[in-house]
């Protein structure tokens, strides 16, 4: 008999791990990797785990209509171009969203000399070393990463890679496992989970660049994960 269960276990865990849904992971990013006098100081990566995207989503897009309804000409909430009241309005219904959102914010003048002319290096390690520590401290079995597409296919192909090898990598690390189900690189303005994270990126921006916390303290609650050089939170 317990042969037979020794057998049929390995079946089991297998069926189990089919019906665990994936945790939902959404990135966007707020300043720049240039280094020039009119470049950024800082660089924030802000990523959302959701377990219930669709459930967001259709929050989201109630709080678009209801802005319509008030004569407000919204497509896509951008936390760079959308005014105070629309702003508070996205930050109010953010704060009440259940979920775990990351941070990485990287004092550019922390970034070695030698990496600041290898920005694509620069930018897949700090997404991919991050965000595969968070996964793994997060428990997740198995992740979709979902990132603005603003790359090229072949710079694409090579981040994908680079993730995948990252959490692998990881995973060895701390002896903890979370399957990559999916990477996708898609337009923020079809995905609103992607502009929450972008909100949540502006409101960090905010913070650290420009020494104002208001939007900061608003979603403060929902950041569990914080990673960065010279970020003084």
């Amino acid at each position: 008999m317990r042969h037979s269960f020794n057998l049929i276990c390995p079946f089991i865990q297998t069926y189990t791990m089919a019906l665990v849904s994936p945790l939902f992971v959404f990135v966007d990013e707020a300043g720049d990797l240039g280094f020039t006098p009119r470049s950024s100081r800082f660089f924030i990566i802000a990523y959302v785990m959701l377990d219930n995207p669709e459930r967001v989503r259709i929050t989201m897009r109630r709080l678009k209509r209801a802005l319509r309804k008030k004569g407000q000409k919204i497509n896509e909430f951008k936390h760079s171009k959308d005014d105070p009241k629309i702003r508070r309005a996205v930050f109010d219904v953010i704060s009440k969203i259940p979920m775990s959102a990351g941070a990485v914010v990287i004092d550019k003048s922390y970034v070695k000399k030698d990496l600041r002319d290898k920005k694509i290096i620069l930018y897949n390690y700090l997404i991919a070393d991050k965000i595969a520590s968070s996964l793994l401290s997060s428990g997740a079995s198995k992740a979709v990463l979902i990132l603005d597409r603003c790359m090229s296919k072949e710079a694409r192909d090579h981040f994908n890679e680079y993730f995948v090898r990252k959490v692998f990598w990881k995973e060895i690390e701390v002896n903890k496992s979370c399957r990559i189900v999916d990477i996708k690189h898609i337009n923020s303005y079809n995905e609103p989970n992607l502009q929450i994270a972008d909100y949540i990126a502006g409101a960090l921006f905010r913070k650290f660049e420009r020494g104002i916390e208001d939007e900061y303290l608003l979603i403060k609650h929902v950041i569990k994960y914080t990673e960065g050089w010279g970020a003084n939170w």
